[in-house]
């Protein structure tokens, strides 16, 4: 037998059986669990909480006065004004770096060429001393 009955839901009963001297003693205890509708409570109140703080937000007349306005558009047109320095900036110091590249291309392309220039030169050599 279970002490635990499955059609009443939030009942516990508890079997406790004492052989004290011989005589056998059984102790039955039943012990109901209630709901309790706290939890349900709280809920609404946070539920409540939160639609008066969404209606405050949606309601509340605008704060923004023109002066917030024209300083906003102070500092858009500044940006813009300082983007397009820097862009300016930015296209001078990608023609300097082209113009550093193009020149470190022609130092190294002449190196190359004296090298291969001496190279064919001792090449040279090596076959006149053979020759020889």
């Amino acid at each position: 037998m279970s002490d635990i009955d499955p059609l009443a839901p939030g009942v516990t009963e508890v079997r406790t059986t004492y052989d004290s001297a011989g005589a056998p003693i059984s102790e039955v205890r039943r012990t109901e669990a209630r709901s309790s509708p706290i939890g349900w409570w709280i809920a609404g109140l946070a539920t409540l909480v939160a639609v008066i703080a969404l209606v405050y937000l949606l309601t509340r007349p605008a704060t923004t006065t023109p002066a917030d306005v024209q300083a906003a558009v102070a500092a858009s047109d500044q940006a813009r004004a300082q983007g397009a320095a820097e862009g300016v900036l930015s296209a001078q110091e990608a023609q300097n770096a082209a113009a550093a590249a193009q020149a470190n291309s022609a130092a190294l392309a002449q190196s190359n060429g004296q090298a291969a220039m001496q190279a064919s030169q001792n090449a040279l050599q090596i076959e006149a001393d053979r020759a020889a």
